[in-house]
């Protein structure tokens, strides 16, 4: 990892505003701050419900086949969030990166980026092109935020609110 990059993840895990667990994911909800996540510790038998704002999957692609699905991935297909891409190796999503629900329209919010996304854009496995995609993303997400924290009037203050 860059040393940039380094800084600023040693900077978030100090600050507790980013922490790395190690292990499996056996359940995922959506709720209206975020997600809910069932945690089961590595070596853990028990699974820990954690609430989050945000998820990102970095499994990997071939996790989309219909009898083959992990838990995270199988049940936002399962509650028609996202539906596999046409040639079956991740992620239906448009050409912004938004994973395409069952309906076939975007699911607002949502995206799979890097090679979750290969089957809809064929080849995003270099880490510039990965880049640029988060790069794109990220703008999107600042953008709908900054549109969303308009001044309420007469208050003086801005109201703040993050869709998910």
């Amino acid at each position: 990892m860059a040393p940039s990059i380094a800084g600023r993840v040693t900077a978030a895990r100090d600050e507790e505003r980013l922490v790395i667990r190690a292990g499996r994911v056996v359940a995922v909800k959506r709720t209206l701050r975020g997600v809910t996540v069932g945690l089961q510790a590595r070596g853990g038998r028990t699974v820990e419900l954690v609430s989050f704002d945000w998820m990102i999957n970095c499994s990997g692609t071939g996790r989309i086949a219909v009898n083959a699905i992990e838990a995270p991935i199988g049940q936002l297909v399962s509650q028609g969030l996202v539906r596999p891409d046409r040639l079956g190796r991740g992620v239906d999503i448009t050409p912004d990166g938004e994973a395409v629900g069952r309906s076939g329209e975007p699911t607002r919010g949502l995206y799979a980026l890097g090679p979750m996304g290969a089957g809809s854009l064929m080849e995003i496995a270099a880490v510039p092109d990965i880049r640029e995609q988060c790069a794109s993303v990220a703008r999107r997400i600042a953008a709908e935020s900054e549109v969303q924290s308009l001044p309420r009037a007469g208050s003086g203050r801005a109201a703040l609110r993050l869709s998910t």
